[in-house]
């Protein structure tokens, strides 16, 4: 049973970090993967492209690790370009530019780290990026305007919605990809508000951690709706 596992392995291995342990039933083939998918991607992290590249039983948790950290690192971007816009009129140029160009050049990197794990070439970046337009272009270009307008907003108010703009556009983006490397179609309307939904979902426990981190108080503003939600 997996409790007298567990104990075996407490008492062979007692200074193995438990973090790095699973105790699995081969059998249930879908729960070891799981299992084992976390820890072996805490163990080997640099490896991971090289892994999903060669393991297509990895390419999914680590697309999605790769699509969280994307995400989270454009999450708290937003709120740090939020800052040079508390200048007049230089810090707003300057803090909307660093905004587009670098969350723009974040999602890029996430499309052609899903392109290589997925199989595809990309030495030809270009023929990626018109590839994957079509699928995910709409997610994009509503995002950037998106976080435009709320850039017009003062900095202090604005912070926390571009963060959360940032997070939702980059994970839309990013499953969208994910999605179409993994079936070589297009995602649905209807998928396409999950992910959204979904992105909502998680960026309300990652909002806490960032109003830790930045000092704020405020509740988790919510993303926008999409331009394919119905929902009031």
């Amino acid at each position: 049973s997996p409790a007298q596992a567990q104990q075996a392995m407490r008492s062979q291995f007692p200074a193995h970090p438990p973090e790095l342990t699973a105790i699995v039933d081969p059998r249930d083939e879908k729960e070891t993967r799981a299992k084992l998918g976390g820890r072996l991607l805490k163990t080997v992290a640099p490896l991971r492209l090289a892994l999903a590249h060669q393991f297509p039983a990895l390419r999914r948790p680590i697309a999605e690790d790769l699509i969280r950290e994307a995400s989270l690192v454009n999450a708290q971007f937003a709120l740090m370009s939020s800052l040079p816009t508390l200048v007049p009129v230089l810090g707003l140029f300057l803090g909307g530019m660093a905004d587009i160009l670098v969350l723009t050049k974040n999602q890029a990197m996430l499309v052609f780290k899903l392109a290589a794990i997925h199989g595809r070439n990309i030495d030809d970046r270009l023929g990626i990026l018109k590839e994957i337009m079509p699928v995910v272009g709409s997610a994009f270009f509503w995002r950037t305007a998106a976080r435009t307008a709320v850039g017009l907003a003062p900095a202090p108010i604005a912070a926390l919605p571009k963060a959360a703009i940032a997070y939702g556009g980059t994970y839309v983006v990013g499953q969208a990809a994910r999605y179409y490397y993994e079936r070589g179609d297009l995602p649905s309307p209807a998928l396409m508000q999950s992910f959204q939904a979904e992105a909502r979902r998680r960026y309300e426990t990652v909002n806490d951690s960032l109003k830790v981190r930045f000092g704020g108080r405020r509740t988790p503003p919510a993303l926008p709706p999409g331009p394919n939600d119905t929902s009031p």
